[in-house]
Protein backbone atom coordinates (compact mmCIF):
# COMPACT_ATOMS: atom_id res chain seq x y z
CA UNK A 1 0.00 0.00 0.00
CA UNK A 2 1.22 3.77 -0.82
CA UNK A 3 1.41 6.27 1.94
CA UNK A 4 0.32 6.28 5.83
CA UNK A 5 -2.81 5.47 7.18
CA UNK A 6 -4.42 8.27 8.94
CA UNK A 7 -8.20 9.16 10.02
CA UNK A 8 -10.14 12.28 9.92
CA UNK A 9 -13.12 12.73 12.00
CA UNK A 10 -16.23 14.69 10.76
CA UNK A 11 -19.36 15.12 13.60
CA UNK A 12 -23.07 15.52 13.42
CA UNK A 13 -25.52 15.67 16.11
CA UNK A 14 -25.89 12.42 17.51
CA UNK A 15 -23.18 10.65 14.68
CA UNK A 16 -19.84 10.58 13.23
CA UNK A 17 -18.08 9.92 10.01
CA UNK A 18 -14.85 8.33 10.35
CA UNK A 19 -12.98 8.32 7.00
CA UNK A 20 -9.66 6.09 7.44
CA UNK A 21 -6.97 7.48 4.63
CA UNK A 22 -4.50 5.46 3.12
CA UNK A 23 -2.51 7.02 0.07
CA UNK A 24 0.57 9.68 -0.26
CA UNK A 25 -0.38 12.82 -0.28
CA UNK A 26 3.18 14.02 -1.50
CA UNK A 27 2.39 12.09 -4.67
CA UNK A 28 -0.73 13.35 -4.68
CA UNK A 29 0.52 17.04 -4.51
CA UNK A 30 3.09 15.86 -7.00
CA UNK A 31 0.19 14.98 -9.50
CA UNK A 32 -1.61 18.15 -8.59
CA UNK A 33 -4.27 16.86 -6.83
CA UNK A 34 -6.09 19.30 -4.68
CA UNK A 35 -6.48 17.11 -1.35
CA UNK A 36 -8.75 19.55 0.48
CA UNK A 37 -11.37 19.32 -1.72
CA UNK A 38 -11.42 15.77 -2.42
CA UNK A 39 -11.89 15.30 1.46
CA UNK A 40 -14.52 17.63 1.71
CA UNK A 41 -16.27 16.05 -2.09
CA UNK A 42 -15.54 12.56 -0.13
CA UNK A 43 -17.02 13.45 2.93
CA UNK A 44 -20.34 14.94 1.38
CA UNK A 45 -20.80 12.34 -0.52
CA UNK A 46 -20.15 9.90 3.09
CA UNK A 47 -22.36 11.58 4.54
CA UNK A 48 -25.16 10.69 1.90
CA UNK A 49 -24.28 6.98 2.77
CA UNK A 50 -24.72 7.54 6.40
CA UNK A 51 -28.44 9.27 6.08
CA UNK A 52 -29.55 6.88 3.95
CA UNK A 53 -27.87 3.74 6.24
CA UNK A 54 -29.60 5.72 9.41
CA UNK A 55 -33.51 5.13 8.06
CA UNK A 56 -32.35 1.27 8.15
CA UNK A 57 -29.90 1.11 10.82
CA UNK A 58 -28.93 2.57 14.12
CA UNK A 59 -25.25 3.82 14.77
CA UNK A 60 -22.75 6.11 16.50
CA UNK A 61 -20.03 5.79 14.53
CA UNK A 62 -19.86 4.95 10.62
CA UNK A 63 -16.34 4.28 9.50
CA UNK A 64 -15.24 3.87 5.86
CA UNK A 65 -11.61 2.91 4.42
CA UNK A 66 -10.26 4.58 1.56
CA UNK A 67 -7.14 3.08 -0.05
CA UNK A 68 -5.71 5.22 -3.07
CA UNK A 69 -3.89 2.59 -4.50
CA UNK A 70 -1.86 1.71 -8.47
CA UNK A 71 -3.06 -0.61 -11.32
CA UNK A 72 -0.35 -3.37 -9.71
CA UNK A 73 -1.69 -3.13 -6.67
CA UNK A 74 -5.54 -3.23 -7.70
CA UNK A 75 -4.76 -5.99 -10.57
CA UNK A 76 -3.45 -8.10 -7.30
CA UNK A 77 -6.68 -7.36 -5.33
CA UNK A 78 -9.10 -8.30 -8.45
CA UNK A 79 -7.58 -11.33 -9.25
CA UNK A 80 -7.11 -12.81 -5.39
CA UNK A 81 -10.87 -11.68 -4.70
CA UNK A 82 -12.71 -11.70 -7.20
CA UNK A 83 -10.51 -14.21 -9.82
CA UNK A 84 -10.29 -12.04 -12.17
CA UNK A 85 -6.70 -11.49 -13.60
CA UNK A 86 -7.10 -7.41 -14.46
CA UNK A 87 -6.98 -4.45 -13.59
CA UNK A 88 -10.48 -1.96 -12.66
CA UNK A 89 -11.04 1.74 -11.48
CA UNK A 90 -12.57 0.97 -7.95
CA UNK A 91 -12.79 -1.88 -5.99
CA UNK A 92 -15.49 -2.25 -2.53
CA UNK A 93 -15.22 -4.82 0.15
CA UNK A 94 -18.21 -4.57 2.24
CA UNK A 95 -17.17 -5.56 5.98
CA UNK A 96 -20.61 -7.50 5.97
CA UNK A 97 -21.45 -6.04 9.27
CA UNK A 98 -25.26 -4.56 8.44
CA UNK A 99 -26.94 -6.61 11.08
CA UNK A 100 -28.36 -3.88 13.21
CA UNK A 101 -28.38 -6.81 16.36
CA UNK A 102 -24.42 -6.77 15.83
CA UNK A 103 -24.33 -2.68 15.26
CA UNK A 104 -26.89 -2.04 18.33
CA UNK A 105 -24.01 -3.84 20.71
CA UNK A 106 -20.64 -1.57 19.56
CA UNK A 107 -22.44 1.66 17.76
CA UNK A 108 -20.10 1.43 15.17
CA UNK A 109 -20.38 0.55 11.99
CA UNK A 110 -17.26 -0.49 9.57
CA UNK A 111 -18.90 -0.67 5.93
CA UNK A 112 -15.53 -1.63 4.47
CA UNK A 113 -12.76 -0.86 2.31
CA UNK A 114 -12.78 1.03 -0.99
CA UNK A 115 -9.73 0.74 -3.49
CA UNK A 116 -8.94 3.37 -6.10
CA UNK A 117 -6.80 3.29 -8.82
CA UNK A 118 -5.01 6.07 -9.40
CA UNK A 119 -3.12 5.15 -12.56
CA UNK A 120 -6.50 5.42 -15.22
CA UNK A 121 -7.69 8.43 -13.57
CA UNK A 122 -6.50 10.51 -16.14
CA UNK A 123 -7.33 8.43 -19.09
CA UNK A 124 -10.73 7.67 -17.56
CA UNK A 125 -11.82 11.35 -16.84
CA UNK A 126 -10.62 12.13 -20.71
CA UNK A 127 -12.67 9.51 -21.81
CA UNK A 128 -15.68 11.42 -19.81
CA UNK A 129 -14.86 14.74 -20.44
CA UNK A 130 -14.19 14.92 -16.71
CA UNK A 131 -11.10 15.97 -14.63
CA UNK A 132 -8.82 13.46 -12.51
CA UNK A 133 -10.41 15.07 -9.01
CA UNK A 134 -14.12 14.38 -10.11
CA UNK A 135 -13.42 10.99 -11.05
CA UNK A 136 -11.63 10.09 -8.25
CA UNK A 137 -15.06 11.79 -6.08
CA UNK A 138 -16.80 9.41 -8.36
CA UNK A 139 -15.45 6.40 -7.88
CA UNK A 140 -15.76 6.97 -3.98
CA UNK A 141 -19.81 7.36 -4.43
CA UNK A 142 -19.69 4.19 -6.79
CA UNK A 143 -17.69 2.07 -4.21
CA UNK A 144 -19.68 3.14 -1.16
CA UNK A 145 -22.81 2.73 -2.78
CA UNK A 146 -21.42 -1.16 -3.36
CA UNK A 147 -20.88 -1.07 0.55
CA UNK A 148 -24.06 -0.66 1.34
CA UNK A 149 -25.73 -3.24 -1.19
CA UNK A 150 -26.51 -1.28 -4.36
CA UNK A 151 -25.19 -3.07 -7.71
CA UNK A 152 -25.11 -3.23 -11.29
CA UNK A 153 -25.19 -6.86 -12.49
CA UNK A 154 -28.75 -6.18 -14.16
CA UNK A 155 -30.36 -3.77 -15.94
CA UNK A 156 -32.84 -2.92 -12.77
CA UNK A 157 -29.83 -2.98 -10.59
CA UNK A 158 -27.77 -0.95 -12.30
CA UNK A 159 -30.77 1.70 -13.38
CA UNK A 160 -31.39 1.89 -9.80
CA UNK A 161 -27.44 2.44 -8.62
CA UNK A 162 -27.14 5.18 -11.73
CA UNK A 163 -30.18 6.92 -9.98
CA UNK A 164 -28.69 6.42 -6.76
CA UNK A 165 -25.38 8.14 -7.66
CA UNK A 166 -27.53 11.34 -9.82
CA UNK A 167 -29.03 11.40 -6.69
CA UNK A 168 -26.27 12.25 -4.59
CA UNK A 169 -24.41 14.32 -7.06
CA UNK A 170 -27.69 16.42 -7.18
CA UNK A 171 -27.64 16.52 -3.34
CA UNK A 172 -24.17 17.78 -2.54
CA UNK A 173 -23.87 19.82 -5.68
CA UNK A 174 -20.63 18.04 -7.20
CA UNK A 175 -19.88 19.29 -10.15
CA UNK A 176 -17.03 18.55 -12.16
CA UNK A 177 -16.62 22.30 -12.96
CA UNK A 178 -16.60 22.92 -8.52
CA UNK A 179 -13.52 20.33 -8.38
Amino acid sequence: MIGKIKKWTKKNNNSSLILTKNWDEEKLKKNNFDIDKIEKNFYLIAKEIERELSKKISFQKLEISINLIDSNEIKNLNKIYRNKDKSTDVLSFPSGNLDDNFISKIKILDLGDIFINLDILDSQAKTIESNKEMEIVFLFMHGSLHLIGYDHLTEIEAEEMYSRQREILAKTKIRKENI
